[in-house]
């Protein structure tokens, strides 16, 4: 997301200015300074590592698990190691060339033997491929534990990995982003969307899936749930991984509509974006261009979150829901910040009105074949959770039922 749109705060909101830049608009570092010390809604942040005891437990384990996969373990499923098909049917007949006219797979041959041919394959070796057990508890998108009409628990083959040629053409297209120096736009469509789309079904895709993607470029966050009246405090994001409702049945379905007519802008979520209307956001994603500065993406994302949080915060209590209800609140709300190439893991805890940033965990990047899958691995993963953690406890606090 251009940091244009999102680049200054309301004066009203803090104790004291902050100096600007000479062309009058503030930097990251002085948003954030002016952040922490907010009187409504502080954002501070903090660096995200495992042993800081501030860290909820439950993101602690997810940081240990993206730190395994971040290393490129276990992010391929071993039936492609030998014997999976590696490519799409339609090109079952074509030889594949890189940009390097030495460098070449044909469809028909394995793994292990496209890599001893095929230089963007060099750095695959044996400890990426996931067993069956390790695949399915990190990556298997067929795994619906509360869907009521599933029990498959195994690996089809749609679901194992991408076709190579699929990430093969990812790859080069961000190669092209990176050496002609395109905007952030032509980085978001061919390559952060089509990335997604390899993990999580799209948003106009027929899928049987609870979790998907869709752009939200222009989503911005609602009057009610903003840290102050200036522009920059309707930060916006440019994807959001969300829950279908429809998926897990009627009642579901029918519980959020029931709660939507109990909130003044009869939205599910802390934006007024149409489409996200009845389906609530799990996962924020914002993008930036190579070399942009981290730290503003930093800022975009904090103050996102702190309306999510105030969002869930300020949700009607449920005529089921019980006072100590407050405490299925999620422990903490994740967000993917990618730049250029590279995807990083941010997450956000609250203490009372205080939103912690804890930033980042960097887990793959599209400079490589295998870096893709990596991302592709974690992104899946988090659809995972999304669906077995986030949406029970969303569920509960939020619409009311019970436990599935």
């Amino acid at each position: 997301m251009n940091a244009s749109s999102a680049s200054s705060i309301s004066q009203g909101d803090y104790d004291s200015p902050l100096p600007s830049t000479h062309t009058g608009r503030r930097t990251p570092i002085s948003q954030f300074q002016r952040m922490e010390v907010a009187v409504r809604d502080p954002v501070r942040l903090c660096q995200l590592s495992v042993e800081d005891a501030q860290l909820p437990l439950s993101l602690r384990g997810i940081v240990r698990d993206l730190s395994l996969m971040g290393k490129s373990r276990g992010v391929i499923h071993q039936a492609f190691q030998a014997s999976a098909p590696l490519f799409s049917p339609l090109i079952a007949d074509r030889v594949l060339w890189s940009d390097d006219a030495d460098t070449h797979v044909h469809p028909q041959t394995t793994l292990l033997e496209a890599r001893r041919t095929d230089l963007r394959l060099d750095d695959i070796d044996d400890a990426v491929f996931a067993s069956e057990s390790l695949w399915n508890r990190l990556a298997n998108p067929n795994l619906h534990p509360y869907h009521p009409n599933t029990t498959t628990t195994t690996s089809s083959s749609s679901s194992v990995c991408p076709p190579l040629d699929e990430v093969f053409d990812v790859h080069a297209s961000a190669k092209e982003c990176h050496n002609e120096m395109h905007p952030e736009a032509s980085w978001n469509m061919p390559v952060h969307q089509r990335i997604l789309a390899l993990a999580v079904s799209q948003c106009w895709a027929r899928s049987d899936s609870a979790v998907h993607f869709m752009p939200c470029t222009t989503a911005k966050i609602q009057p009610t749930y903003r840290r102050g009246s200036g522009a920059g405090s309707a930060k916006m994001v440019d994807f959001a991984m969300y829950i279908e409702p429809s998926f897990f049945g009627d009642d579901d379905n029918s519980a959020v509509d029931t709660t939507r007519k109990l909130l003044s802008d009869a939205s599910i979520n802390h934006t007024d974006f149409a489409p996200l209307r009845r389906r609530p956001i799990a996962l924020s994603i914002e993008s930036k261009t190579t070399g942009h500065q981290l730290l503003e993406a930093e800022v975009q994302v904090g103050v996102w979150l702190a309306a999510q949080w105030r969002m869930l915060e300020s949700l009607p209590k449920r005529p089921t829901a019980a006072e100590s209800d407050v405490g299925l609140l999620p422990s903490f709300l994740p967000a993917v910040i990618v730049q250029g190439h590279d995807w990083h893991f941010v997450a956000t805890t609250r203490t009372g009105t205080y939103t912690t940033l804890w930033a980042k965990q960097t887990f793959g990047t599209s400079e490589t074949v295998l870096g893709v899958y990596q991302i592709i691995c974690v992104l899946r993963y988090l659809a995972r959770w999304a669906e077995q953690q986030y949406w029970p406890s969303f569920r509960q606090f939020a619409l009311g039922l019970p436990p599935p």
